[in-house]
Parts: structure tokens; C-alpha cells; sequence
């Protein structure tokens, strides 16, 4: 009978579930040490219905009523409530209790637990988070979802759904007839016919088409839909998705405007910038590459880039020459360091991208150098210095953090947003955010040390609690101090938060101790004395004064053996000199004489300790009257038959083992949580039912527990069902010790399968949001298709522990053949290399292998066994065979409805189907879908851009953009060159700074003006200027209004050189008179011969009929005279 009581309070007091026994009339009679932690009562308040003091104030009404119902109609109690914890913090729990009657059936007082449901009640609020979650995601990724029941033509809209449509809620769903109306007339007979179609034969509906919006806003929408069917054929439910695209449909037509507005525009090129061959041989530098790296133009041409590039860097550079020149990448792009000419090391971020020559026919890539020396120096010295003030923070368990008083900015530290619950850097943190963490019942008090920094100004020193959004309420001390400017305006608080949680509740825990140890001594049922090692009384409680008869100064005045029965002082003397030689407590049953000669029984328990305030040694007893359970074998009954209704009908699940861990006893409860027989638990040790994986730290535990090293302890712990199944439980483990026997184990189990299992898919279901999420965000942050790739790989990998990871990528302008991409997952890159290496030289066709099937359907595909057909190996299954590869996954990477790409993975385990993983696969390619989209059209962009600045810069004519002063904004090379600079060095400068001639200019100046504020377009036809060698030049300029991409009013410029043209006009004009002068020259002469041969004629007449000398003589010499007049 001593046994039974002694297991069940040993039973009780361990256990990690509350146990209460009242009497008929509801009081409570005893309650264990876990139910009195929760209601923070002693046994003695608890008889009073002190418990109920210790309820949540909203649950105190109802659990009172229910109490009541219970003792007036003699039914169990069931119900969950809350209760208040000494310490604040806030439990749920389920309380039962059940009528106990005697052997004659008549009630003599009730049985309750009460098991504490916290966890679940966390996790039920956890996964209520969860769905809010994922409505958050609808709203982040504009996609809403409907669903339409054919046979009641009942609609269901998410939240979404309303905004897509611009419709007030409150409203309800729109009938399809109203969703078609909102359709404009050209999209309306397009979109049925395909809802119709859906309908008829079942093929998902996947389209994107216009809506109008009650606002009167035009928005595009991308729908998908299925028809769900009984097992007949007859449709039953239509249910889908709606996402508004109309910013990807704006980009698409951005895009468009963007090259047309760049056809009258170029780059700058104000960074350094070289063109160099395949083999990485300078082909030709600018002027700021040379002067970043201290180098001549000539003594770069020909040499190879490695030459320049730190030795550190150059192993990168093959690879990435290697992808350029295979054309699997257009861009690469990449932090690196140059050696200066002086040897000085140069930080630069390089971008490269590959431009093919029309003319011969050759790849060279043209690369952009921008100098970060100085950032790089900067983040590496900042690098130092915030991990020697994390490692500080972290060690020291402290944050810093600052509050901008204008602005209301708050800055914190990583250590800051831990002690607070949160993950480093997830958030920019606000004042609101900060009120909220504080501890309600703490907010005046910190406002007030607040207020007082900016009233007085005063140090900010203050302990306070917050309140994570877990729930978890942690103490923090804040210092701050107040920044104020010259004039004494307050400018930033500055400050540090420490958590002080285990500081305070040590401290606590220490006067809480003392004060459990001196209520239980005086106010405590049970006799409690204090004697030195002679045996005389120090101290003793009011229950042992009581007990003996004595008052506490007769007591002071004796020894504990004077007190002792006379046929016990022997075995008195010998304990007490044990207690003398070795730390131990001493339990045994005694006699003691009180002062009125009376014999009483007690248990006394005798334990030697320190006293901490003096250093004496001392012994403490407890004395626990049991005369009357001496001499009520009656009571000894009912504890028996109590114990065994606890052991056996009790919720939880109890065992008793030996020191071996043979099964000794255990409850219907623990039968039933292992599934076992008692045949089968007959021939079968603890150790048989424990999970392998739990089994060496179960056996260190067992031998700490009776080596003395722990007391008790408490785990979870996973057991093996019969079925083969995995099942968890709390445990409560203790020893139990009983004079003259073997010590017992004692553990308590509790169930908890259900709430691993739920909070297991909790948390995978919050990573798989997190992993999509991560890759949201990535997506949104670049437009490197390539680097999101690699991180969706690494990520999902990391997540799944498959062991391959690849993707391919569909060529612009290809339809039905993928080529691998750079981007892969290897957890063991040497075992896989042969791998990747057929996979590099392998492209795959629509509908072959794996990926090819993802392609061909654009849905994703599973495959628990890979190859699909092992009678059809390829040599990539082979490989994949050979290696232990066993699963294969593919999920499309879609561009709208075009899938444009496929990720791949390989498992080295048959994984099964996984519905949410699955989900989670598709939309990372759609994300991934959206990046390849933004690049492609960037892209696209920039070949529009290379190839109109390769126009623009080899146009024979001026080409400029100049601003309202007159500066350069564009300027050609024609323009260059005219004023013998560079065009970097024309940009940004005035045409008076190249030009000297003030009369022209302000003659420039104002048609300029006239162009920008009258916004009409002028034709000089003849102008002349004077270029840098002095040179005087006609020119023939067109000029007409500009605005830039700031929206500034520019004028653009195009002129032409006709100073050739005027002189060959000119020369012209000349050879022309001439030629004219020549014809009128020879018909003068001709007149004139005619005129001559007439009058030589006559003369020559005149002297053969005139005989006079004199007269013959005249007429002579007339005629020479004429003839010489006619040569």
C-alpha cells in the first residue's frame, strides 16, 4: 500500500499534465505541481477556488458556469480556457473532469486534468496566417481566382478578382453576361468561343484579351480556365484564373516608342570603352580606358587583355570569351581588377557584349570599363568594420539603432531585428512598428522616459518588455541619447537595446525561489524544520509546532532526538551521522513523543545544505504527518484504487521501467499510442518501440537519470507504431525512488503526432512561399536572365537536396529545338562533370526526352522513374542511369503562353508526386519567364541602339542635339571631327568654345531660340562657319524642335558640307562665259576676213589698171596692210 501511494505521487508530480481531486462539493482537495504552475496557486489556495482567480478574464464567467453545471447535475467536465501564468504569459488548456465514486457506486468527490493545448492552439492561428499569406500573394501577383457552378450558376470571386475588375465588393460577383459586357465588341465573340469550347470538350481555356473597367480604364487580363466533370462526362464546375498584364502590355509598347525616339539619338560613351577580338586582343581603346590604366592607345593595340587583368582575375576570362564567342550568352558583366601601367591595382566593373562585323564577317566584343577602385576600397574597409561590430553585438546580445527626428527614418542593426523576432534586414522598420513590440502594460512608462529625453534632455536608460509577433514576451534595457544641431534643435536619437530576458528571469527565479521556499516552510500542510548538525532546532513551522506540541522556542531550546521515540534514537544516531559524512537526503518513516506523551507517525525527509546567507551547514526536513494514514487502512485503499484510475483510464500515456528498460506497467493509453498487444509488449523492452534515431540519446538520458546527473527531464521523442508508422509524444521522465527497491523510471506520455505533422506542413508550406518569394523578388531586381536562372536553380536545390539542376533556353527565332545554358546545380561536380559535358553538346527537339516533353506540352512533368522508357535509352539516360540519378523534373519557363525554356532536375531518389512542390516548380518559370521577357526586349533595344549609333556615327553629315544654353547634348562624329576633338570632348560644351566667331554665333544662338520656342522647323540653306583649321565652309542646316527623354525643349540639327558643291557650281559659271566669249570672238573675226578679202581684192584690181607710180605705190602698201590685218 506504501508503494502504491508513493507511484502515485510520484506518478502525478511529474507529470507534464495538471491533475485535481475535489471533494462533493467541488473543492479542490490536492492538485499536482503542474497545476499549480498554471494557476500559480498553492495546494491550500487552490482548496479555496483560489484557481479560479488564476483565469483569463474573458474565459473566468464562462468556465465558472460550466464548473457549476458539473456539480449540480453530476456530469464531466470538457472545456478549453486560458489561463494567466504568474510571469504574464498566457496558456491554453483543455480541462476535463469526471465524478470518482466508491465501491458502492456513490459519488465521492471529482477527478480532473487539465493538459495544457498551446501549441495547438499556436498552430491553428498559424496556419489561419498561412491562408492570409497566400491572399497577400493573389494581391502581389495581380491573379485573382473565380469559380462557377453549372447547376446552381452560384459564382465565387477572390479579392482580387474585385480589383482586377475595378467592382466594389460589396457588390458581389458579376454574372458572365455582366463580364462579357466589359468585353470590348472586336475581343467579345473571340472570347466565347473559346469559353465555349472549354465547355464542350474539356481543353483548358488560356487566352489574353481587354477589359474595361467600370472607371472607364481599358486593362489587359491573361485567363486561364477548366471545366471539372462528373464521372458521366457532364460538366459541373468552371473554375480559373485571372492576372492583369497591362504593365507587361505598357512595357511591350514602351519598348516600341523607345526605338523610335532613339533613331535621332546615340550614346555618350563618356565611360572607358574597348573593342577587342575573340581572343581578347585590343582592337581598338578610347581615351578614358587608356588614362584609367595609365597606357598609351598603341601600347594596348594588339596585346591581349589577360595581360593587364590581376592574376587573381584571368582564370575567369577563357570561359567567359568562350560563352561570347559560342553565342550562348550576348552579355557578360563582372566586378575585376587591371593593373595600372605604375602597377597599381584598379577595381572596375566591365560589361561585354558581342557585335559581329557586316564587312569581314568576324565576332568582336564591345566592352564598357567603369571605375569602382574607390567604392571597392570603401565596401571592403566597411566589411571589416560591421563584422567586428556584429561579432560585438552578437556576442554581447546587443543592437544599435537610430531614429532621424525629421524624416522619422529608423535604422537597425541585425542584432536589433533578432532580439526582436525578425530575420536581419526584412523590413524597414517605423515608429508604429516599434509601439507595437512594446508590452502593452510597459508603453506609458517608456513614453514617459522618452518624453523626458526631449523635455530635460536627459539619458534615455530604460527596462522594458516586448512582445514578438510570435507572442513570445522577451525584457530589454535601452539607452539612448538625444543628437541635437548648433541652435539646440533635436536632430537623431541614438541608442542600444540589450536583451536582458535571462538576466531578469534569473533574477526572478531566484526571489521567486526564495519566496516558494518560504511560503512552503511556514504556510505549508506539512511540518518543515531547520536543525544544525548537533540536531538542535534552528527554526520550524507553525504544522510542526503544531505536530509535536511544542511552541518554536521550547523547540529552539532541544534536539530533534530528544523528540524521537526511545526505541528509535539508534537509528536516529546513525542517520544522522550519515548526514554528517556525505550529501544525501535520508526519507524514512518515524516516531515522534509530542509534549502530551502522544505517539504520532511521520515521513521524514532530511537533506543537508548550505545556507547561502551564513555558509553553515545545515539540515533541512520535512515532516509529513501520517498518523492518521496509520491508523486508516481505509485511505490506503481509496489512494490505491485513485492511482490505479489515474494509471489506467488516464488521457495520457504512462509506463513504469526498470533500470534496464524492461516494461514493467503501463496504461491502456500507451497500448493505444504504440498499437501493440499486451502478448506483443510482454516480450519487448522501451528500447524495441523507439525510433533508431532516437535511441542513443534515449539511453544517455536513461543513464544520466540514475547516475544521479538529472532529476527529470522532458522531450519529444518519436516512437515506431505497430503499423510501422512514425508517431511522436511528449515525455515526462523521472525516477522514481522507494526504500528497500530497485529505482523505477517513470514516464509520462503525451501524443503530439498530430501537431508535428501539422506544424511540419506549416513550415514546409512557408518555405516553399518563401523560395517562390526569393525568387520573385530576384526577378524583380535584374534582367539578367542567366543569374536569376542560376539562383532558381540553386535555390530549389537547396530546398528539394536533388542532386542536378540545368536549363535550357529556346533561341530567338527557334520553335522547336532548346540549347543547354552556363547555368547549373552539381552537388558533386566531379561525379557529374560527363554529365554536364554531354549535356553542353547536346540540344533536344520538341517532344524528346524530358525536357523535350515540357516543351512540346508547356506543362510541367514528374517522372518518379527516369528514363521514361528503359528499353529507349539515350545517352543522357544512360548516363543518368549509371550515376543513380532515379527522378527526373521538368517545369517550363513561359513567356505568356509561349513556354520560351525548361528547368531540369535529377534526384538520386524516387520521389513521388508532390502536388505543392509542383505548384511552387511552375510558378518559379513563370516568374523566370517574366526576366527572360524584360531581357529579350532589352536586348532587342539595344541592337536597335548599336545599330542606329553605328548609322548616326558614320552619316557624312552633322548630326547634333543642342539645349536651351547652347550645350552639346548629341553631337556626331562629323561635328567632331570638324572641330578637330573628340566627341566626348563636344559634349556638354557651348559652340562658342570651339567657335570664334561672335557675330555667327549669336546668329546660331537665335535660330536656335526661334526653333525651340516657336516649335517649327528652319532650313538656312547657305551659312558659312569656319572649322578648326581656319578653313571657311558653306553649309546647308536643317534644324527643327527636339525633347530629350527628361522632357527638356532641345533643337536637333543636320547639316551638310557645300563648299565643294558651291565651288564646282562656281567653276562652272566660269567655263561657261568663256566658252560663250570664244564663240563671239570667231564671228567677229569671220565678218571682218570677209570685209578684207573684198578690200584686197579691189586694191589688187586697182594697181593692175593704174599706171601711176605714185598711186600703184599707196595701193601696195594698203594691201600689206590688209593682210596682216587678216592673220
Amino acid at each position: 500500500m506504501r508503494g502504491t501511494e508513493a507511484r502515485f505521487y510520484e506518478v502525478t508530480e511529474s507529470s507534464p499534465v495538471g491533475f485535481f481531486f475535489t471533494d462533493i462539493d467541488g473543492r479542490r482537495i490536492y492538485a499536482n505541481r503542474r497545476q499549480q504552475e498554471l494557476t500559480g496557486q498553492t495546494n491550500d489556495e487552490n482548496e479555496t477556488n483560489g484557481w479560479l482567480e488564476s483565469l483569463h478574464p474573458d474565459d473566468r464567467g464562462m468556465v465558472k458556469d460550466a464548473w457549476q453545471a458539473t456539480l449540480s447535475r453530476n456530469e464531466p467536465f470538457l472545456i478549453e480556457y486560458r489561463f494567466i501564468l504568474p510571469s504574464g504569459e498566457i496558456r491554453w488548456v483543455l480541462g476535463q473532469a469526471a465524478p470518482q465514486r466508491d465501491s458502492t457506486g456513490k459519488i465521492v468527490g471529482y477527478m480532473g486534468t487539465v493538459t495544457d493545448i498551446t501549441e495547438r492552439k499556436l498552430s491553428e492561428e498559424a496556419l489561419k496566417d498561412h491562408e492570409t499569406r497566400l491572399v497577400e500573394a493573389q494581391r502581389i501577383g495581380n491573379i485573382g481566382f473565380w469559380e462557377r457552378d453549372l447547376e446552381t450558376d452560384a459564382i465565387i470571386w477572390s479579392d482580387e478578382m474585385y480589383r482586377i475588375y475595378g467592382q466594389n465588393r460589396e457588390d458581389g460577383p458579376m454574372s458572365p453576361d455582366q463580364i462579357f459586357s466589359r468585353f470590348p465588341e472586336e475581343d467579345r465573340d473571340r472570347i466565347r468561343g473559346h469559353f465555349r469550347k472549354c465547355l464542350e470538350t474539356g481543353v483548358p481555356f488560356d487566352a489574353d484579351h481587354r477589359i474595361n473597367r467600370l472607371d472607364g480604364e481599358l486593362r489587359w487580363i491573361h485567363v486561364k480556365a477548366e471545366v471539372t466533370s462528373d464521372t458521366s462526362g457532364v460538366p459541373k464546375k468552371f473554375f480559373g484564373t485571372t492576372q492583369d498584364i497591362t504593365e507587361t502590355r505598357q512595357m511591350q509598347m514602351a519598348l516600341k516608342q523607345s526605338e523610335d525616339r532613339f533613331r535621332m539619338t546615340f550614346d555618350d560613351g563618356g565611360a572607358g570603352m574597348f573593342i577587342c577580338d575573340i581572343e581578347s586582343r585590343f582592337v581598338q581603346v578610347n581615351k578614358a580606358f587608356c588614362k584609367l590604366l595609365g597606357y598609351e592607345e598603341d601600347e594596348l593595340i594588339g596585346r591581349k587583355s589577360s595581360e593587364i587583368t590581376h592574376p587573381d582575375d584571368v582564370a575567369d576570362m577563357p570561359k567567359i570569351y568562350e560563352r561570347l564567342a559560342e553565342g550562348t550568352t550576348e552579355t557578360e558583366s563582372q566586378d575585376k581588377r587591371y593593373l595600372h601601367k605604375n602597377g597599381d591595382v584598379v577595381w572596375v566593373y566591365v560589361s561585354g557584349s558581342t557585335i559581329d562585323d557586316s564587312i569581314d564577317g568576324k565576332r568582336y566584343v564591345f566592352t564598357t570599363v567603369q571605375d569602382i577602385t574607390d567604392r571597392k576600397l570603401a565596401e571592403q574597409e566597411r566589411e571589416k568594420g560591421e563584422e567586428r561590430l556584429e561579432e560585438a553585438q552578437r556576442i554581447g546580445n546587443f543592437g544599435v539603432w537610430s531614429r532621424d527626428i525629421d524624416s522619422g527614418v529608423i535604422e537597425w542593426t541585425d542584432q536589433v531585428y533578432r532580439i526582436f523576432g525578425f530575420e536581419p534586414q526584412s523590413f524597414e522598420p517605423t515608429l508604429s512598428d516599434v509601439r507595437e513590440l512594446w508590452h502593452p502594460d510597459d508603453v506609458e512608462t517608456v513614453e514617459a522616459a522618452l518624453a523626458a529625453v526631449f523635455e530635460t534632455g536627459e539619458k534615455y536608460d530604460c527596462d522594458h518588455r516586448i512582445v514578438r509577433r510570435d507572442g513570445t514576451v522577451r525584457t530589454v534595457h535601452e539607452q539612448a541619447e538625444l543628437e541635437r544641431d548648433e541652435v539646440g534643435n533635436p536632430l537623431r536619437l541614438f541608442g542600444t537595446v540589450q536583451d536582458v530576458t535571462e538576466i531578469r528571469m534569473a533574477r526572478d527565479e531566484l526571489r521567486l525561489s526564495e519566496d516558494r521556499f518560504r511560503t512552503a516552510f511556514n504556510a505549508g500542510g506539512a511540518g518543515m524544520v531547520i536543525s544544525d548538525y548537533e540536531g538542535r532546532y534552528v527554526e520550524a513551522n507553525r504544522a510542526f509546532c503544531e505536530f509535536v506540541g511544542y511552541e518554536l522556542e521550547e523547540l529552539r531550546q532541544m534536539t530533534s532526538r530528544d523528540l524521537t521515540h526511545p526505541d528509535e534514537r539508534s537509528i536516529y544516531d546513525e542517520l544522522r551521522e550519515g548526514l554528517r559524512s556525505e550529501d544525501r537526503v535520508n526519507i524514512r518513516e518515524k516516531r515522534y513523543v509530542r509534549k502530551d506523551g502522544e505517539t504520532v507517525w511521520a515521513i521524514t525527509t532530511g537533506a543537508r545544505v548550505v545556507d547561502p546567507r551564513t555558509d553553515d551547514v545545515v539540515v533541512i526536513s520535512n515532516i509529513q504527518d501520517i498518523t492518521e494514514l496509520k491508523r486508516a487502512q481505509e485511505a490506503l485503499v481509496q489512494n490505491e484504487a485513485r492511482y490505479r484510475g489515474v494509471f489506467d483510464l488516464g488521457a495520457a500515456g504512462v509506463i513504469v521501467l526498470s533500470k534496464e528498460g524492461d516494461l514493467l506497467e503501463y496504461n491502456r493509453a500507451f497500448a493505444e499510442f504504440i498499437g501493440h498487444s499486451d502478448e506483443e509488449l510482454a516480450e519487448m523492452k522501451a528500447m524495441d518501440l523507439m525510433h533508431p534515431a532516437e535511441k542513443e540519446s534515449a539511453l544517455a538520458n536513461r543513464k544520466a537519470l540514475f547516475a544521479g546527473e538529472a532529476e527529470n527531464f522532458y522531450v519529444e521523442r518519436r516512437f515506431l507504431h505497430k503499423t510501422g508508422k512514425e508517431v511522436w509524444a511528449h515525455l515526462s521522465v523521472s525516477v522514481m525512488q522507494m526504500e528497500g527497491l530497485d529505482p523505477l523510471q517513470v514516464i509520462m506520455f503525451q501524443d503530439i503526432t498530430e501537431q508535428r505533422a501539422a506544424a511540419n506542413a506549416l513550415a514546409r508550406t512557408t518555405e516553399l512561399l518563401d523560395l517562390v518569394r526569393e525568387v520573385a523578388l530576384s526577378a524583380n531586381q535584374t534582367t539578367n536572365f542567366n543569374e536569376v536562372v542560376q539562383f532558381s536553380l540553386d535555390r530549389v536545390c537547396a530546398f528539394t537536396g536533388w542532386s542536378v539542376g540545368h536549363a535550357y533556353v529556346l533561341p530567338e527565332n527557334e520553335e522547336d529545338l532548346l540549347e543547354p545554358m552556363s547555368a547549373w546545380y552539381l552537388r558533386d561536380p566531379v561525379k557529374y562533370e560527363e554529365f554536364r559535358e554531354k549535356t553542353r553538346t547536346t540540344p533536344v527537339d520538341k517532344g524528346r526526352q524530358l525536357v523535350g516533353e515540357v516543351l512540346e506540352t508547356g506543362k510541367l512533368v514528374w517522372r518518379e522513374t527516369t528514363p521514361k522508357d528503359p528499353n529507349n535509352v539515350g545517352p543522357r539516360g544512360a548516363l543518368l542511369q549509371g550515376l543513380g540519378l532515379r527522378s527526373g523534373f521538368g517545369t517550363p519557363v513561359k513567356m505568356g503562353n509561349e513556354t520560351v525554356g525548361v528547368l531540369e532536375f535529377f534526384s538520386e531518389g524516387n520521389d513521388a508526386y508532390d502536388a505543392e512542390l509542383a505548384d511552387a516548380l511552375t510558378q518559379v518559370g513563370t516568374e523566370l519567364g517574366r526576366v527572360f521577357e524584360r531581357q529579350r526586349s532589352e536586348l532587342a533595344l539595344q541592337r536597335r541602339e548599336k545599330q542606329l549609333r553605328q548609322i548616326i556615327d558614320n552619316a557624312p553629315v552633322w548630326i547634333f542635339v543642342k539645349n536651351r544654353e547652347g550645350r552639346y547634348l548629341i553631337a556626331n562624329k562629323a561635328v567632331a571631327d570638324s572641330y578637330g576633338v573628340t566627341t566626348e570632348e563636344v559634349l556638354g560644351k557651348r559652340q562658342e568654345e570651339f567657335y570664334k566667331y561672335p557675330e555667327e554665333i549669336e546668329r546660331i544662338r537665335n535660330l536656335d531660340n526661334e526653333v525651340i520656342e516657336g516649335k517649327r522647323s528652319r532650313l538656312v540653306r547657305d551659312t558659312k562657319i569656319w572649322n578648326s583649321k581656319g578653313e571657311e565652309r558653306d553649309m546647308r542646316m536643317f534644324k527643327l524642335p527636339f525633347e530629350t527623354t527628361d522632357g527638356e525643349a532641345a533643337v536637333l540639327g543636320i547639316a551638310s558640307d557645300v563648299t565643294d558643291e558651291k565651288r564646282a557650281e562656281s567653276e562652272l559659271w566660269r567655263m561657261q562665259r568663256m566658252d560663250a566669249l570664244g564663240h563671239m570672238t570667231g564671228g567677229v573675226a569671220h565678218d571682218f576676213n570677209n570685209l578684207l578679202t573684198i578690200i584686197l581684192g579691189n586694191l589688187q584690181l586697182l594697181c593692175r589698171r593704174v599706171d601711176d607710180p605714185a598711186i600703184v605705190a599707196l595701193a601696195e602698201t594698203a594691201e600689206r596692210a590688209a593682210r596682216r590685218g587678216g592673220m
